[in-house]
């Protein structure tokens, strides 16, 4: 909630102010029509096809003009949305109330998430988590509930493909939904449906999935003209792109090791990773590209053994690789090297490993034991959410932002010369 008095910054005001097809009435439709970035369409680095968010900028923007706060404030709410989405689309999914509980909690209150909730373009990471929340929910409902009626599997369905279609239309990262809901699906607890059940009831949510995902497909295609998230990508933006295919995967497992640095300990925190933030053209030169390898080997180890045990602890693991390799760079170079907004969809994997293990050492500690790891856990959570109050502040002003950033990261380009234009701004030439 302290995002609540923090302005426009950083690509707020290129993507909202200067936006006339936000900015402007009477251009409600032409969120469909055109690119994220619709009038700076020219001067943008990516073809980003994200109509509802950008219709999202236009209606608040319709409400209550240039007052940053009404857009802070739907970005709170659609965050705590996101949140009892999660919860309930887990809780069908492990039956396991307190688990899901958990899970969704550390989602709440992880601080690598105060980008995408305290930048106000950040909206684009929440809206496709909710789309492909309410899939998974809308999936799982069908799946024990249906009962293999052909109505009900049918209306299931289309719930489905509607939820997947706007995360999708929402942001591209929720192309990663139809693996999310394969792990969970494979991980559910219990009977599941068999044989000619299974295939009138999992057929149909199958085809929901991939017909929302080619249903985008051809509308970028038709209104953008490339599939590709990001074209024109300057090397100073995105270095991957100066990149052969099988050097991007050491880079890849340089940024995929900051990533999993950040989920466990969310201490620095940056807005942009531009040229030079992480040295990806010499990734063996970096620590983060062995943190990538201890990572996969990490999940590959615990999920093959914990896959009786604790099935959705594996499940969840794998969910964590598989949501992020869609911004890793690998399949495309996206329009930067990282991002931690990018990762609110991917951190749901690990959150959900994580509530699965914790919910299993309360259910077979005894009492001292049980006392110690609620006492861990809380520490865990107060720390994020300190962070995240701490991080939140930054995010006041282009300079808090800047001074902040410059701090965690000297080496970024873009970021050396955000500070030096707030700092010539404010008169302050020598620094």
């Amino acid at each position: 909630l302290n995002t609540l008095g923090n302005g426009f910054v950083f690509d707020d005001e290129f993507v909202i102010l200067d936006n006339t097809v936000v900015s402007e009435p009477g251009r409600i439709w032409d969120s469909f029509r055109s690119s994220y970035w619709g009038s700076l369409a020219g001067q943008a680095k990516s073809s980003g096809y994200r109509p509802i968010t950008i219709l999202s900028y236009h209606l608040n923007h319709r409400a209550s003009g240039a007052d940053p706060m009404p857009y802070h404030a739907v970005n709170v709410a659609l965050h705590g949305v996101a949140c009892l989405l999660l919860f309930l689309a887990l809780l069908s999914f492990t039956a396991n109330p307190r688990a899901s509980f958990l899970a969704a909690g550390i989602f709440a209150v992880h601080a690598v998430h105060t980008e995408a909730v305290a930048s106000i373009v950040g909206r684009a990471e929440i809206l496709a988590a909710i789309g492909a929340f309410g899939a998974l929910l809308a999936h799982s409902i069908t799946v024990t509930r249906a009962g293999g009626r052909a109505w009900a599997v049918a209306a299931g369905s289309a719930g489905v493909a509607i939820c997947a279609l706007f995360g999708l239309l929402s942001k591209e990262s929720a192309v990663a939904v139809p693996l999310i809901a394969l792990c969970l699906e494979a991980a559910r607890p219990g009977p599941r449906p068999s044989g000619r059940q299974a295939w009138k009831t999992l057929a149909p949510i199958a085809v929901a999935y991939l017909a929302a995902v080619a249903a985008f497909l051809c509308l970028r295609w038709s209104l953008m003209g490339s599939i590709s998230p990001a074209t024109g990508v300057h090397f100073m933006d995105n270095p991957f792109t100066a990149l052969s295919w099988h050097e991007r995967i050491p880079a890849a497992l340089l940024t995929g090791g900051r990533a999993a640095t950040l989920m466990v300990l969310p201490a620095q925190l940056v807005s942009d990773y531009g040229f030079d933030s992480l040295p990806v053209g010499r990734p063996w030169t970096s620590a983060y590209t062995f943190v990538g390898i201890a990572a996969i080997a990490g999940i590959a180890i615990a999920s093959i053994r914990a896959r009786r045990v604790m099935p959705m602890a594996a499940a969840g693991l794998v969910i964590a690789l598989l949501a992020y390799l869609p911004v890793s760079n690998l399949p495309v170079v996206m329009h930067t090297v990282f991002g931690e907004r990018t990762l609110y969809m991917a951190s749901t994997g690990a959150c959900l490993a994580g509530g699965v293990v914790v919910d299993g050492v309360l259910g077979a500690a005894r009492d001292r034991a049980r006392i110690v790891a609620i006492a861990v856990l809380s520490m865990y959570c107060l720390f994020l959410t300190a962070r995240t109050f701490t991080r939140n502040r930054d995010w006041r002003t282009d300079f808090s932002l800047s001074e902040a950033d410059v701090q965690s990261n000297p080496r970024s380009v873009r970021l050396l010369n955000n500070y030096g234009n707030e700092l010539m701004g404010r008169g302050r030439v020598p620094e």
